[in-house]
């Protein structure tokens, strides 16, 4: 739970979510509605999800889910607006150099959400100060897919 207020405190916004809102799993946290909180007090294990995923530890770190994202994306929160070419490359996994930035309200060492022109939600990088590399990519909804596919490849 730290860590998920630890991550939105990373934007400069007050904790969106009520503390007997949330449900913690080994790895995970929820939000929950209140009946599904109360279903939850008949199950004797571990949960796998309940209500909508805000994000898990992977690997030691807190890892926001998209629901979060998209929730601190409808904030005034810094952001960078890519173009067209640019976000296909972030969604792929690339990080982001100069060109493909349409407009930034950050500055450098800044986590940023990242959007496309139609202002969806791509996932979130850091400001760096290299010569070519603008942003760094953090997270992205191509994740998910790459994991799935490495998956497959181990089994």
């Amino acid at each position: 739970m730290k860590q998920l207020q630890s991550f939105v405190a990373k934007w400069g916004i007050e904790f969106p979510y009520a503390r007997e809102e949330l449900i913690e799993s080994s790895q995970n946290v929820f939000l929950a509605s209140k009946e599904q909180r109360e279903r939850l007090t008949q199950i004797p294990r571990d949960i796998f999800s309940i209500g909508l995923p805000l994000g898990g530890i992977r690997r030691g770190q807190f890892v926001p889910s998209f629901v979060l994202l998209d929730e601190i994306a409808a904030r005034d929160v810094k952001k960078a607006i890519l173009s067209e070419k640019a976000e296909w490359l972030f969604i792929c996994g690339r990080d982001v150099f100069k060109e493909g930035v349409v407009s930034c309200n950050a500055f450098q060492g800044d986590f940023v959400i990242i959007q496309n022109t139609r202002n969806e939600c791509l996932g979130y990088g850091r400001l760096e100060n290299g010569a070519r590399v603008f942003i760094k990519n953090l997270l992205d909804r191509g994740d998910f897919l790459r994991r799935e596919r490495q998956a497959g490849r181990q089994r």
